[in-house]
């Protein structure tokens, strides 16, 4: 009964999400930005979403309000991964850093444990993860990002996975999304 009311919980929550990405895409706010700041709104308005505070929408769906614009659908793709990836890689860099620190106050902690077997057992399995995640899931990168860089990975494997990543979910979700309202 326990893993129903988390099931229920998670679906409402996603559930809600969808619902307030379908109230701010059409906003004039978002709009206003499109026409005003050009690749820097882009820029601005996919770096703040990538902390998942201000507008609680995947930025990629926006991207036919740009094209409308004015603006170049490839260039706005590589504006937002750019974007995207910046904060992706910081996030991965806070984990990166504070690993001297966490180890000692997570040493005995089962999930510390799990993730430095798993880590040990399949190398490559976490990156793995991590490169899926970001192509694939609407959901903050924070989750695999900071783990990725607390298990000490390396930072040229992490940071091309993520940007390699971020540009295709950026790709497919935008084209998606430019194909859908054309």
């Amino acid at each position: 009964m326990k893993y129903f009311w988390r099931a229920f919980f998670a679906c409402a929550v996603l559930l809600v999400i969808f619902f307030l990405q379908r109230q701010f895409s059409g906003s004039d706010f978002v709009q206003d930005i499109a026409m005003r700041g050009g690749y820097f709104g882009v820029f601005a308005f996919a770096f703040l979403n990538s902390f998942n505070v201000i507008v609680p929408i995947v930025a990629p769906t926006l991207v036919p309000t740009w094209v409308v614009a004015g603006l170049d659908f490839l260039p706005v793709i590589i504006v937002m991964t750019a974007a995207v990836s910046v904060v992706d890689i910081g996030f991965y860099l806070l984990g990166r850093f504070s690993h001297g620190y966490l180890v000692q106050k997570m040493e005995s902690h089962n999930a510390y444990k799990r993730l430095k077997r798993l880590q040990e057992k399949h190398f490559l399995l976490p990156l793995l993860i991590c490169g899926l995640w970001i192509i694939f899931a609407p959901l903050p990168n924070e989750f695999v990002t900071i783990p990725i860089g607390f298990l000490g990975y390396r930072f040229l494997s992490v940071g091309s996975i993520i940007i390699v990543g971020n540009f295709v979910f950026n790709l497919l979700v935008g084209g998606q999304a430019l194909h859908i309202l054309s």
